[in-house]
């Protein structure tokens, strides 16, 4: 049986309430928005990817929140496992990775609804994600 990947994202959000999602640029996704991040490396955890991997993606410094994943997934299609993590960001400057991205923007819950309404997420998880830290926010958790 082949090794599960896995796979770490951050869930940024900013004073205004918008999270930070990324569009990819790379072929079969290109042009579907995401939430920053990618594989995790041997010999690195799975928090140390997702911040790692928000930093080269997007250039911003970030902690996490929480040590626990918001979200874990097992993509059976592909054999990953999927960590999303709740962050904050502690520096640095929103600048894309324009090999890897082709845009980076601070979006509402409403907007990224519409854009999974018009199939414009990568992937439903993230948009599960983002309505999962919602409702724990909603409900006082």
């Amino acid at each position: 049986m082949p090794k599960v990947a896995k796979i770490a994202g951050l869930v940024l959000k900013n004073d205004e309430g918008c999270y930070l999602l990324v569009q990819e640029q790379r072929e079969p996704v290109h042009g579907l928005w995401n939430l920053p991040g990618g594989h995790v490396d041997e010999g690195e955890t799975i928090q140390e990817a997702a911040i790692r991997e928000t930093r080269e993606e997007t250039g911003l410094e970030t902690e996490l929140i929480d040590n626990e994943p918001v979200t874990v997934t097992h993509i059976t299609n592909v054999n990953h496992e999927y960590y999303a993590f709740l962050g904050r960001v502690t520096g640095g400057s929103l600048e894309i990775d324009s090999e890897e991205l082709l845009d980076a923007q601070w979006l509402s819950t409403e907007h990224i609804k519409q854009l999974a309404s018009e199939d414009k997420m990568r992937d439903p998880l993230t948009i599960k994600t983002i309505l999962t830290i919602e409702d724990n926010e909603n409900s006082g958790h």
